[in-house]
């Protein structure tokens, strides 16, 4: 038996992770559904009289390492980590790619926090120029005030600190870093696309299987550029359209929509796995498995057919205008 043999190991954000243990939808998730299927397929070749040509104790390993808020550096340090440091043997991997002006944080108890940077709204509600730049502008201060005294406070305030730090400190490193949180965006960007880029060259070299997924539209083209890398698609899966299903679910992607308030039912945040309602994580899980199984291209989510927009009331209350 190979050492440190997984299945199937996910890297990224909230699109990756499953969520708390505890939450009673947590085996809704692709990452559930795909163990499911693995198992399933080795129960039915065995069943069949056929060698699968693996340990059973080896198909059992599979992890899930995603985390909501993190970065998309988040996604190959940790896939680095694990082939490099933690010598894992992988055979199929996920990773998400997700905003790519999120902060490059690794800190396990801070990575989460990546979000908060926030230079997207920057872009459209602050104008680019010498004068924002400078911390003592009025709608630069108030911006970043209003990150820092947003509804996550206290978790920000509070967190374990990392060598003298909190999340609070790092934040604010990182907003001097670049520049108060506005010239800096193109370093954040080029971050990103760099994690992708290394991430696909790993995967390679290590002979892993690596199913990509852009989970925000508008971030597909600073990944893939506007003329897509052909080897990319040539050579991998790649999904895009999961946060425009997610909307969809919540009736809150289409400006006509009528939805003011979604209420999620038991917590103040998203109970749904991935972000994405029962039936549309099996149809992702159901893509994916084809992803792992030979097929290569680029895939939207939101036009794949069987999915279901009407399971958001198991899990939040609409409140419309």
């Amino acid at each position: 038996m190979i050492e440190n043999y997984y299945k199937l190991v996910v890297f990224g954000d909230s699109y990756a992770d499953s969520g708390p243990p505890e939450s009673k939808f947590y085996n809704e998730s692709y990452f559930h559904r795909l163990k499911q299927f693995y198992l399933d397929d080795i129960y039915i070749q065995r069943m069949q009289g056929q060698d699968t040509g693996v340990d059973v104790d080896q198909i059992l390993n599979f992890e899930n390492l995603g985390k909501a808020g993190a970065s998309s550096y988040w996604s190959y340090y940790n896939f680095k980590k694990c082939l490099d440091d933690l010598n894992y043997t992988i055979e199929n991997a996920i990773m998400t790619f997700t905003d790519t002006q999120r902060l490059p944080i690794t800190c396990q108890e801070l990575a989460g926090f990546s979000w908060k940077n926030l230079f997207r709204i920057d872009k459209e509600h602050v104008p680019m120029h010498t004068e924002v730049n400078n911390p003592s502008n009025s709608k630069s201060k108030t911006f970043w005030d209003s990150v820092m005294s947003s509804t996550n406070k206290a978790s920000i305030h509070n967190s374990p600190t990392v060598g003298g730090f909190t999340a609070s400190d790092i934040l604010s490193m990182w907003n001097l870093i670049f520049e108060d949180n506005y010239a800096g965006a193109d370093l954040a960007e080029s971050i990103s696309i760099w994690s992708l880029k290394k991430s696909i060259e790993l995967a390679k070299q290590r002979n892993v299987n690596l199913v990509i997924i852009i989970p925000f539209e508008y971030s597909l083209g600073e990944y893939l550029g506007k003329e897509y890398d052909p080897e990319i698609i040539n050579n991998h899966m790649v999904i895009t359209g999961l946060d425009k299903v997610s909307h969809m679910e919540t009736k809150t992607y289409y400006s006509k929509d009528i939805v003011k308030e979604v209420k999620w039912k038991g917590m103040h945040v998203d109970t749904r796995c991935n972000h994405l309602c029962s039936t549309n994580n099996k149809v992702l899980a159901e893509l994916i498995w084809k992803g792992f199984n030979g097929q290569t291209g680029l895939y939207d989510l939101s036009e794949q057919p069987g999915l279901n927009f009407d399971e958001i009331e198991d899990y939040a209350e609409l409140i419309y205008k």
